[in-house]
């Protein structure tokens, strides 16, 4: 059983790290990762690389031989080992380009969201591979440059090399013989699934703690069918994206604050105020 340690003091959330006092989209995306990650590490041994604040460890602990994380800061090492106690789960200080551990003891490397952080990626997947046992596995995840930077304007202070897709499946290939290519993004929608038991298609529910399989949707809200005296072709999984109608609505509302009385007047009582503010800021 997992050891929590509640005097601990919470790690100060920078935007550089996942902290688990922090529940937004991006909490949502690291912990789908480590439930993925969790199919391939039971009764084996991982080194989570960039480990951070430690849940991610401390999730793949529950079902690994031995999980291993690493991590640069001296501040993190030390908050997850006082914080996440289990005897088959220890952290250490080590760089992606300089990691700790012997050669050819790991069956796993987990490294979410880490690449994009430095610039010695050629030098961290050497060492990913010199860790590796011969039929080990590695799991990694990389912001694609193209989609979530510049056509969603997602730009972090923190990332130093970024990839776009081409050039992530690239550096994989010099290293690896065989690769599967997965994309996650974050979705706010609608999604419709056979209700067959082996449709493909699980879903996942947890938190920083633990998390949960499921191998279909569980409490659906709607049922649907698609009924015929002849044979028809399966619905497929699907979602409908909600993103950009949400966001449409959103931007359109604040259009509509703008335009009113109210505002105008607020913004005109206001603007002395905002004059002296970028005075000083200047200054």
């Amino acid at each position: 059983m997992a050891s929590f340690n509640e005097e601990h003091n919470n790690l100060p959330w920078t935007g550089e790290r996942m902290v688990p006092e922090i529940f937004n989209f991006g909490a949502i995306e690291h912990l789908h990762r480590y439930a993925v990650a969790q199919k391939y590490v039971k009764d084996k041994t991982i080194l989570d690389i960039a480990s951070g604040e430690g849940y991610g460890s401390m999730l793949l602990a529950l079902h690994a031989k031995k999980v291993k994380g690493v991590d640069v800061s001296t501040e993190a090492v030390n908050h997850a080992k006082k914080k996440y106690q289990r005897e088959n789960l220890e952290f250490m200080i080590g760089s992606a380009d300089h990691i700790p551990i012997e050669d050819g003891t790991i069956d796993v490397v987990v490294s979410f969201e880490t690449i994009e952080h430095h610039d010695k990626h050629v030098e961290m997947m050497k060492e990913i591979k010199r860790v590796l046992k011969k039929d080990g596995i590695l799991i990694i995840s990389s912001p694609d440059k193209k989609n979530y930077t510049e056509v969603m304007g997602f730009k972090i202070d923190y990332h130093i090399k970024e990839l776009y897709q081409d050039e992530f499946e690239s550096l994989i290939s010099d290293f690896f013989k065989f690769r599967r290519m997965l994309f996650q993004r974050t979705v706010y929608g609608s999604l419709i699934a056979p209700v067959d038991e082996n449709n493909g298609f699980a879903e996942y529910t947890g938190n920083y703690q633990v998390i949960n399989e499921y191998d279909k949707i569980q409490v659906p809200w709607f049922n649907i069918c698609i009924a015929s005296d002849y044979p028809v072709d399966l619905s497929k999984v699907s979602y409908f994206d909600g993103y950009k109608l949400l966001r449409e609505i959103s931007t359109d509302a604040q259009m509509r604050i703008k335009q009113t009385y109210d505002y105008r007047i607020g913004r005109l009582i206001l603007s002395p105020f905002r004059i002296l503010i970028n005075f000083f800021r200047a200054r």
